[in-house]
This record gives C-alpha cells, structure tokens and sequence, in this order.
C-alpha cells in the first residue's frame, strides 16, 4: 500500500485557498512538503501569474530546495532563501511590508525556527510578517515538530481549523524503542560492545562537549559533526574539530565512513541519512518534538532497511529540575524587562545563566535627557516566549510521565525501558539536576530541594543540609560549590544559596 503523503493529504484544497488565508503543514519528515510546495503550489502559481518565497533555516535546505526548483524551472515563480538573510538586511517596517507584498505565498519551512534559534536574536523579523496579516499574502507554515506553535496560531485564529494539515511520519521501519538511564555517551560506549562492527550508529547529542568528549574516547571509530555557532566562532570550531563543520556549501550527507556519527541538533533538517547499515539512533533531548526531529533523519530504503530508535529516558525529578531552573530564568528575564533591577542588582549573580543563554543581552541606547549613550539590559522577547513555551511543555511530560508521552508520539512502536545500575543513574540525574540550577538564586524552599537532591546523611542517617559538608562533595564529584548571598527580591534583603561552576570562576580569575 502506497504511503500518503502530503500532495494526497491536500488533493485539490489549495485551488480553494482564498487570498491572505494561512495554512499549516503539520507533517512528519519524508511526507513530502517541500514537494507539494514546487511540484504542485509551484506549477499552480506559475499558469496564475503567482508567486512564491520559501524561506528554510539552514544554508544546506535552501540549496536542496534550489535544486528542486531549478529542475522544475520555476526560478521565476519561487524565490528561495535563507531566515538569516532576511534578518541581515535589517529591513524596517516598511521596507518588509513591501517585501511581502511581492508575494502571494510566503512559506516558512522548519517553523520552529522561530523560538529554536531564538538565541541569535533575529527571530522576531519573522514574527514581525506574521503580524502584519496582509489581506493578499498567504503565509504557509511547516514543520515536523512546531506543535505548540501551530495551536497558538489557531488559538488565536490565525489559521483556520480546514486549513490545519496533519500527517504523522510513518515509523514502520522502526523496530522498536529502547529507553535508557544515564548518560547518552556512555550509553553509545555500551551499546558498541553489544552490536557487530558492521552495524552503524547515530547519536544526536544534546551537549556538545559530551559528544566530542565520546568522539575523542572512539577515535577513527565516530566522526563528529557540528556548526561553528556550537562554539564560540568558528576559529575555535575548527581549532577543535579540525575540518568536520557543517557549513551552508557543504554537499547533503548521506552516510559516513565510521562506525558511529555523534551530532548537534545541526543534524535536525536538510540532512537525509540513506544507508542500510545504520541501525541503531540515540538521543537524549528531553523535548518530544526534537527527540522526533533528530529521529527523522534517516530515510529507509525499502521494508527490509530497519532499525532501533534509542532515547534517554527522563524521571520525574530531573524533568523538575529543569522545570526550576527555566523557571528562575523566565522570572529574571521579566523582571529585567520590567525594569525591576537597579544596576548592583544587575551585576549580581541573580543573572547569570541569562546571559550565558542570550536570553539578555547589552544593548546602547541614547538618553535625551543627559544627551549620552548608556548600556542597557535588553531582554530576547521571542526567547522569553520560547522558554515559557518549553516550560509548558515540560510540565504536560512531567504529569503524564516521560515514558508515556513517548509512547504517544510514537504510538505503536514497542517500548522497552534498558534496566542499568540504580546509583549511576541517580548521579547521572544529580549532574542534571545542578546543571540546571546554576547561577540562579535559590531561596529557602529551593535550598531544601537541593539537599533531598544530594542525599548527602551521616552515620545516624540524618540529611545533611550544610554548605560547608555539601560543597566538598559537589566540587569533587561534580565541579559545583554552594556560595551564600544577599540579594533583593521584591524589595527585600534575604540570603540564598547560588551554585557556581568552580571552572568558570577559575576561567574568570
């Protein structure tokens, strides 16, 4: 039986398609979208005198997108390019209003771009065209894993239920789904003492260090994969990784020489891994959309070209401690926004983390009054967005259990939980747990949580609750140390605990 596909999913609707009405395309990888925009919307709009920009989020997508249009000879119905162009050319208002008016569609592949990248601080712009809701401008949203996204914009009625197009990625190539405690790298290590040298692996990482750490201990076994925008610049990139950069020119990927291939999130689109061999992919991203996202990269062949899906599985406590920390960041952010926080405030650890995430940034501004430049805190509005998204999303997992949610993602696949020794994955979930607490200002409530977190008791059982028996064992187990500190919340002067990364000091000194 024939897969459907997106072009079937659609059939004859976009005839019926009224001008400035929007549409989603909620469809899995491999579904054809990109397709159905050049093959059918594209032909359509060249008999009508129509036309189309089809904006991607990666240098690599927008050339596979140019080959396909080129080949259609559609160059002059459909314009291609990057978010990141648009956002360089620091269009104003009126300049991007002109813009859209060009056009009849404007397709916004990959849509989660919007809030994944927030980081970058360009993203707005694209929020920017959407606001705008021109009454001759279709806007065309697409991705595989913007969910939440695509119910804000029907909840605000921006796109109309019949025009809502959902179509799930068909897993029936998958054999089933192993969740596994603790670390993805050491997983990838046990999990190539169990398979033939012959089979392949994919791990799709969510910390980079980690995974060039795994890459360094498998030598000419893995290849690893990053951007340059993974490390500082692209110097650094190439000083650590040598020539193994994804970059905008880079041909599509396919396969790869070694037994295993540890990437970023750069794997996430544009990149169709076709080789038989490959059969196993892990990942350990918490997000359900990017754990789908980074599974999606391989494309079988035929019935035959299986394979096992590997995710890292979330309890619970580290889900909360996640929840804690992205909370902490959100109130510092809207504060700051608000203009909450005097100066010495400011410079106070109460914000750190921000930063280090671009949630905040220095912005110079000009005072009138005093006629001269002052730095300002500038708070990521789109990235604020996105984090209270994540959070929402976080507490739907954590209510309804990790394990489950997967199950309903990817609902008829067997799932199996990959039983490993207790006390590794309680440290595994400890390391977590502090990862995502440091720099933000824990109060009393917060304080307690963190010592049930540590489990530190002494000979009479009792949990110990001091910094100065805490921080010995957070500083040789995990590079933490406990710092007390008075600062001012709601107006008032209380002491709070803040873990600090004993490297980033020493980096600092």
């Amino acid at each position: 039986m024939q897969k459907k596909n997106v072009t079937s999913l659609i059939g004859e609707d976009y005839l019926k398609w009224q001008k400035g009405e929007h549409i989603i395309l909620d469809c899995g990888t491999g579904t054809g979208k990109t397709y159905f925009v050049i093959r059918t919307l594209g032909l359509y709009c060249a008999f009508e005198g129509k036309k189309i920009l089809y904006l991607c989020n990666r240098a690599r997508l927008r050339d596979k997108v140019l080959r396909e249009v080129n080949s259609m000879r559609l160059e002059k119905v459909i314009d291609v390019m990057t978010y990141q162009l648009l956002q360089e050319n620091n269009y104003d208002e009126e300049e991007l209003i002109d813009l859209v008016l060009g056009y009849d569609f404007i397709v916004l592949d990959e849509f989660h771009y919007i809030e994944s990248d927030a980081w970058n601080g360009k993203t707005d712009i694209i929020e920017n065209l959407i606001r705008y809701n021109l009454d001759n401008t279709s806007f065309i949203f697409a991705s595989a894993t913007a969910l939440n996204m695509f119910s804000d914009l029907k909840r605000k009625k921006i796109v109309k239920q019949s025009r809502y197009y959902r179509l799930s990625r068909d897993y029936g190539y998958v054999n089933k789904i192993m969740l596994f405690n603790g670390q993805g790298s050491d997983y990838v290590q046990e999990l190539l003492c169990s398979i033939p040298d012959y089979e392949k692996v994919v791990y799709i990482c969510s910390n980079k260090e980690k995974g060039y750490q795994l890459k360094q201990s498998l030598g000419d076994r893995a290849s690893f994969i990053c951007t340059a925008k993974d490390y500082r610049n692209e110097k650094e990139a190439i000083k650590i990784i040598g020539t193994e950069i994804v970059d905008g020119a880079e041909r599509e990927l396919v396969s790869f020489d070694s037994q295993v291939l540890i990437a970023t999130s750069v794997l996430d689109v544009g990149v169709d891994l076709i080789d038989r061999r490959i059969k196993h992919i892990v990942t350990d991203f918490v997000f359900i959309d990017l754990i789908e996202q980074s599974l999606g990269r391989k494309r079988e062949l035929d019935s035959n070209d299986t394979c096992t899906f590997h995710i890292r599985n979330f309890d619970n406590k580290s889900i909360a401690g996640i929840i804690n920390g992205k909370k902490a960041r959100i109130v510092n952010a809207t504060n700051i926004d608000k203009g909450e926080f005097d100066e010495l405030e400011l410079n106070n650890r109460i914000v750190v983390g921000l930063e280090d995430s671009k949630m905040i940034y220095d912005n110079v501004d000009y005072d009138w009054v005093e006629k001269k430049y002052i730095l300002k805190k500038e708070v990521n509005k789109t990235m604020l967005k996105a984090e209270r998204n994540m959070v929402d999303e976080l507490e739907v997992i954590k209510e309804l259990g990790f394990q489950n949610c997967i199950g309903m993602r990817f609902r008829g696949l067997e799932v199996e939980v990959v039983e490993e020794v207790k006390e590794r994955t309680r440290l595994d979930e400890l390391e977590l747990y502090l990862k995502n607490i440091v720099g933000i200002s824990l109060t009393k409530d917060k304080q307690e949580e963190l010592v049930k977190m540590v489990g530190l008791k002494d000979s009479r059982n009792r949990l110990q609750k001091s910094i100065s028996v805490l921080n010995p064992y957070l500083e040789e187990n995990f590079g933490y140390k406990i710092e007390n500190k008075r600062v001012r919340i709601e107006g008032k002067q209380i002491t709070v605990w803040i873990l600090v990364d004993i490297l980033e000091v020493l980096e600092v000194i």
